[in-house]
């Protein structure tokens, strides 16, 4: 996978979830996102969150540099719709030419009790977005069966 398959598997797809966590967000009532699916598990709008920062991770990592901050919010619909719409600012500010290198980067991650040590691709594609997507799906899930 060359550095511009890297960009265009990576910033359109998580801009399309990222703006899907929005339309999610707006349509959930505060209390909703409160709701878990098991007693020891995540509340939707934590699911919500976290799925939109594995956007902001996943591809500054691959970039080789640290995600902008992203200050303040909540897992609140108002909160939540702010940071999604942060998180897509950021990604549609990227471009092909910011990916110059990616492809070859080994990606070290700390990834809760263990370090995930990848090739930006493999960590993209097998790591990233199928957390991003289980988080999405996930507090979508908790939210539609309210």
């Amino acid at each position: 996978m060359d550095d511009r398959a890297l960009f265009d598997a990576s910033v359109p797809v998580m801009h399309h979830y990222a703006q899907r966590s929005i339309t999610i967000a707006e349509k959930a009532q505060d209390t909703g996102l409160t709701v878990r699916l098991v007693p020891d598990g995540f509340p939707a709008g934590e699911h919500l969150w976290i799925a939109q920062n594995f956007a902001m991770r996943g591809v500054w990592s691959v970039l080789g540099c640290d995600a902008p901050a992203l200050h303040g919010g909540s897992a609140t619909v108002q909160g939540l719709v702010a940071h999604g719409q942060a998180v897509s600012d950021h990604l549609l500010a990227l471009t092909p030419q910011d990916f110059q290198g990616a492809a070859g980067r080994t990606i070290t991650h700390d990834a809760g009790q263990a370090d995930v040590v990848l090739p930006a691709p493999v960590f993209l594609l097998h790591f990233i977005l199928p957390n991003m997507i289980f988080h999405l799906t996930t507090g979508y899930s908790i939210l539609r069966q309210q």
